[in-house]
Formats: C-alpha cells, structure tokens, sequence
C-alpha cells in the first residue's frame, strides 16, 4: 500500500524511520482489516476455517448480514479507521486500540471548510479508484447528521473540497440510484462520504431510524450505482477482543507477521483465556467486548487487582452475562500515545490524514 509522505506528519518527539514503521505496520492493519471483510461479507472462509469466532462477527450487532455478497465499488471495504498507537520502553510501536468508522472531530471541520493536504490528497486517490466517482461530472456527497446539517439548510457545497455537505433528508433513492434534492432539481449522486458518527442504515431493510438512514441505499449499493466511503457494517470490528487475534491473522490470512503488536488480549469466550484470569489478576482488566450494543446488560470496565477467583467468577455470569461477555486486557506501561487517523483509498492505497498526540497514559480500563 502507498502512503502520503510521512514527513508530514512525523512528531518531532519521533524520529523518521520511526514514523515510517509505524506508517508500514498501519498499512498491513488496513490490508488485512479490509481483507478479511470482504470474506467475511463473502466466502466466509476465515469463519469456515475457525480463524475467526462467529460470536465476534455475527454475534456483533455491528455486522449486518443484509450486506453479504456485497462489491463494494473500488474494491475495498475500509474507509476510515483511526489507531491509537505508542512506543514501549524500548522504542517499538504498539497499537493499544484501533476504531474503523470517522474520527469524532472530523464531520465538523469539514462543515468549517478546514480540509488538510492530506485530507484532500486521500479523496483525490478514493475518488479516482472507481470509473463512477473518477469522472470529471460525478458528484460526491458529504452524508452528516441533521444536527450539523438540519434538514432546513439547502445542501452546501465545500469549497475546496469539490463535495456537497448534506443530511440524510436531502438523499433520496430513486430507480435504484441515490439522488440529492437541491432548490434547482435533483442530482445524481455518483458518491458518497459517510461522515455519520452511526452506521447508515436502510430503513427498507433494517429498523433503523429514517434520520439516519436512507430506504433504498443498501439496494443502490448492491447493483453498483453508487460508490460509498465507510461503509455500514463494520462496527464488529471494535471490540477490543480482536486485539488477541491479529498477530495469529496476519500470518493466517497475509502470510505475513504482523509488523505492530498489540496489547496483550484475551477473549473470554474462549476455555484457555479465563486461565489468564488467574495469571494476570494484578495487573489486568475486564472490558465489555460488545460494548453498549444494546443487546447486552450495559457493562463497564472493571479491574481484577484485589478480586478473588470467586469474586471473579461472579462478575462473569453476573446481570445475566456470560464470559464470551468480556475480554481480559493488559495495561500499557510506556510512552504516551497518538491517534493516528488512516483512510483506505482503494484497493492498494492507504493514506494517513491525521496523527494527534494522547498525552495520558493509555491504560486498558481507558477504552
């Protein structure tokens, strides 16, 4: 995968080849993130193979089965994921956390008008990675919530960003492509930016709440009318339980090692993980792996220091929970980190837009 000039980005607490390994280990997370959707929305062979447990992705309200068998145009899955990333003791990376979906701060400094080089860069390269969205005339729609764009304001075009800011109640699908209502007419939409801090969903298909979703979308997508950036459905890739599995995955899936390690993990769901339990109890913590999905009792972090084997016990079939419920983590005893935002620009490209310094100590109740 290509990157932008690390340069440009690189802190100067950190060194330049410093910054270029941690921009090579990013690339490989974003290729094998986006390799392993696109089998997991198809063959399902990493399933099949038990290189994946079922419970994390079709246990997770975050993966949407109306979306198997989807081509997304362009090739990939990916668009945004952001990594909070740091460096132990001895000046190896490690990534502590990692998040697919749009950085928080982002929809409203796109609405202020504020794009970086970078930014602009990344949707240069995502938009010329599809004939639908590479085309002089294509109109790319930035989608935000209706509390930063209300219905009431006419679709706004961003200058210089050549994409027009709109909420879901400006797009409609029509014949099976997406159209925006603007004072002069509608407009076909050839792509679109999904800024939302929520999956956009399809009402047609999913109960999903109409000022989020667009009723037709799903369908628009499928016979390859409009190209789109974050895709809906990849919210199962959040949960910090998959921390325990990248090392085995990338050499699994990209018969290659994986270049950043992350956190010591352990899903609880699995018999030899709760032994860790034990092994750790004075250093470690139990995370909700679905976080507040709505499915589950609403759980918080809690720290095993101090808790007996049976006072542990309780907490995993405590409220009606079960252990695959949690998932044990270590803490982080080096630097301070950063969140490193990365946009996937197609089949072959990833591009760094952002890298924010975290001045606290990450620790794994923190997530």
């Amino acid at each position: 995968m290509d990157a932008l000039p690390a340069l440009d980005f690189c802190p100067p607490e950190v060194d330049a080849p410093a910054w270029q390994t941690l921009i090579r280990g990013l690339q490989q997370r974003m290729r094998l993130l986006d390799a392993l959707t696109q089998d997991l929305y198809g063959p399902q062979q990493s399933l099949q193979q038990g290189l994946v447990p079922t419970a994390l992705t079709h246990g997770h309200s975050g993966y949407l089965p109306a979306l198997q068998d989807l081509q997304p145009l362009g090739g990939n899955w990916l668009g945004l994921a952001r990594f909070e990333v740091a460096r132990d003791l001895n000046g190896a990376w490690w990534v502590l956390h990692q998040h697919t979906g749009v950085p928080p701060r982002l929809p409203d400094r796109w609405r202020q008008h504020r794009p970086s080089v970078a930014e602009l860069e990344g949707l240069m390269r995502w938009r010329a990675c599809s004939p639908l969205t590479a085309q002089d005339s294509a109109l790319l729609v930035a989608l935000v919530p209706s509390s930063l764009h209300p219905p009431s304001q006419a679709p706004e075009p961003l200058a210089p960003w050549g994409i027009t800011l709109a909420c879901p109640e400006h797009l409609v699908v029509r014949d099976h492509q997406l159209w925006l209502l603007q004072p002069s007419g509608p407009s076909r939409v050839h792509g679109l930016i999904n800024m939302q801090p929520v999956d956009v969903l399809d009402p047609l298909e999913l109960q999903a709440d109409v000022s989020h979703g667009i009723t037709g979308l799903f369908e628009a997508l499928r016979l390859g009318q409009l190209r789109m950036m974050n895709l809906p459905g990849l919210g199962f890739w959040n949960t910090p339980a998959w921390q325990g599995f990248w090392a085995a995955l990338s050499e699994q899936w990209l018969d290659e090692p994986l270049m950043l390690p992350s956190l010591p993990t352990w899903w609880m769901g699995e018999a030899l993980a709760q032994d860790q339990a034990n092994t750790h109890a004075q250093q470690a913590w139990l995370l909700p792996t679905y976080g507040h999905d709505g499915l589950r009792p609403t759980l918080e972090p809690v720290p095993l220091a101090g808790l007996s084997p049976t006072q542990r016990h309780e907490i995993l079939r405590a409220g009606g929970t079960s252990p695959a419920d949690w998932t044990l983590q270590g803490p982080w005893w080096g630097e301070p980190g950063w969140q490193v935002t990365v946009l996937s620009a197609g089949t072959g490209h990833a591009c760094l837009l952002d890298a924010v310094a975290v001045r606290a100590h990450h620790t794994a109740g923190a997530h």
